[in-house]
């Protein structure tokens, strides 16, 4: 099927239901929980932000508005074992070598 066919017709989301815009983000799920984290917006900032989407409502949560990782974009993230695992990447001006784990059961 190609794209613009019935297959991704019409947005998902409007921009307002959103997260805010952004590029060099990751989304990973755990279980059947969708995840996004990080990424830069237009104007150069950097996100720390991460947030799940909720299926049962059709909504994005905010899980945490300022996470204690740096900002970053063109990072890895991986799920293994119910968690999220997220390192690495380019933030605020510089290589990024840190690496940190997410257990959304807690």
């Amino acid at each position: 099927m190609a794209m613009g066919t019935s297959m991704c017709s019409t947005p998902f989301l409007s921009p307002a239901q959103a997260p805010a815009a952004r590029a060099g983000h990751r989304m990973g799920t755990v279980g059947t929980a969708v995840f996004l984290f990080g990424g830069a917006g237009s104007d150069g900032t950097y996100f720390n932000d991460l947030g799940q989407w909720d299926d049962a409502a059709g909504t994005w949560v905010e899980v945490a508005a300022n996470t204690p990782l740096v900002g970053r974009k063109w990072f890895d993230m991986a799920a293994a074992n119910g968690r999220l695992y997220i390192g690495y990447g380019w933030g605020d001006g510089t290589a990024l070598d840190d690496f940190w784990e997410y257990d959304p059961a807690t």
